[in-house]
């Protein structure tokens, strides 16, 4: 082969359209185990991220909503950080908890500021004057949740909206959030109480799904279960108001499809002025995302054989449109989920497969000693891959599982991707002007900024 036609079938395989472009890569965290939860992308491109951390040096920023950490007997307490569009400065950081065991597990960003949601077991969290509930409800035993909260602050964060707890008398958890077109904090989770704002449920625990005005005050609330545990994971809004939730249910008795759905994942449809409609999921769906259209991606986790693996759907009103696995012949777990990019669905999580399915212009071909985080595109008419990647963690195969993963995702139409999760290792994309360039000790939250081919 003549050299020049051996040249231009090297850049063919290997050529530079087909590989993502590093824009940022950092760490976040303190000198303990920083974990996290979600990922937002402001309309500049700040990234914010939220998780919980147990490290009293956790970086925070002056005049934040909460400044210092006071947990006792090393529990950790939440955080929401806001990353600047080059990745190398905390424009605002926050600890968001009290005296005892706190979470921040997802974040919403719109023009009228920054929404953050999760768990406290503190009596003394710090809940505003005009709070919808100033006073903790109770419950929760053991390593559950005491009450759900809700926090909104301005766009720079240095004004606190309202605080708020969440909660009745047995353990609850907010678990997602999204804003919708009126500016309301629709809000989705779990609870244990039978007497959470006038509601009442009759199993071992109810998803539900409320909305909060902008001033915090609720709107509205609905309950959704079975005589089992059922609970959400995640929800979307779309343009017209309509709301997407999809959680998991081991009630035999849970309505889904027009049928009791036994156990599984599901999705709830809830379209203005119509009643609720249920869409049943073969595994435990962990994220929901919505395209510019409206149309409606799950992803998750299912067990094929005694071994788990990644699943990708998309759902319409109706039915599910279509629905497939990935990750390979080892254990995988998808976690995050995005459709901000035309024509595409992107997945993250973490896999031990040494088959996973990457593709041309990888940044890692293999996984690490254990598990390795992983990014997968997909085309959002059938599912099919279009690019994977392992993302280069290199921790001990027994710490890699919980502390090497890819937990959220967010794209954009220009085609940047934005990944957050947790790494222990050393990934070779930390930047040399990063906001944090160094592991701290333990595992570190990381935000990582791609440029898609």
């Amino acid at each position: 082969m003549p050299i020049i036609a051996l040249l231009a079938a090297l850049i063919l395989f290997t050529g530079p359209s087909s590989h993502p472009k590093v824009i940022y890569g950092t760490y976040l965290g303190g000198r303990n185990k920083d974990i996290t939860a979600a990922l937002t992308i402001d309309s500049v491109g700040n990234a914010w991220v939220v998780g919980s951390t147990p490290s009293r040096d956790f970086p925070v920023t002056r005049g934040a909503f909460k400044t210092e950490a006071s947990v006792n007997n090393d529990d950790s307490v939440g955080f929401a950080t806001k990353l600047n569009i080059e990745g190398n400065n905390f424009l605002y950081s926050t600890f968001l908890g009290g005296s005892w065991r706190s979470s921040a597990n997802a974040i919403a960003v719109d023009s009228s500021g920054v929404v953050i949601v999760g768990s406290t077991c503190s009596s003394d969290f710090p809940v505003t004057k005009n709070a919808l509930q100033r006073r903790p409800g109770g419950g929760g035993q053991g390593l559950d949740p005491c009450d759900g909260y809700v926090v909104k602050l301005d766009g720079p964060g240095s004004r606190v909206i309202y605080a708020t707890y969440f909660g009745g008398s047995d353990a609850d958890t907010v678990n997602s959030v999204a804003i919708d077109n009126q500016g309301h904090a629709v809000v989705a989770g779990w609870t244990r109480s039978q007497n959470l704002f006038g509601t009442t449920g009759r199993g071992a625990s109810d998803a539900f799904v409320a909305a909060l005005a902008a001033d915090g005050s609720l709107l509205w609330i609905k309950r959704f279960g079975g005589s089992g545990a059922d609970w959400f994971a995640s929800l979307a809004v779309a343009r017209d108001g309509t709301i997407w939730a999809t959680g998991v249910t081991d009630s035999p008795d849970f309505r889904c499809d027009r049928r009791p759905s036994g156990t599984g994942g599901f999705v709830i449809r809830i379209a203005p002025g119509k009643a609720a409609t249920c869409l049943s999921l073969a595994g435990e769906p962990t994220a929901i995302a919505l395209d510019v259209e409206g149309r409606a991606y799950v992803c998750g986790s299912v067990v094929l054989a005694g071994r788990r693996t990644g699943f990708v759907a998309k759902l319409s009103s109706e039915h599910v449109d279509w629905y497939t696995h990935v990750g390979g012949s080892d254990e995988t777990r998808i976690s995050g989920i995005t459709a901000g990019l035309p024509g595409s669905v992107i997945v993250c999580g973490s896999s031990y497969s040494r088959d996973f399915p990457v593709t041309r212009g990888a940044l890692k071909h293999y996984p690490g000693e254990g598990s390795d985080m992983v990014l997968l595109r997909l085309s959002a008419t059938g599912g099919r891959v279009v690019y994977g990647t392992f993302l280069g963690g290199n921790a001990a195969s027994d710490i890699a599982p919980l502390n090497n993963t890819a937990v959220a995702v967010q794209a954009d139409s220009a085609g940047s991707v934005w990944i957050a999760g947790n790494a222990i290792g050393h990934p070779a994309w930390i930047t040399p002007h990063a906001a944090q360039r160094r592991n701290h000790g333990n595992t570190d939250t990381f935000v990582l900024k791609l440029k898609m081919p």
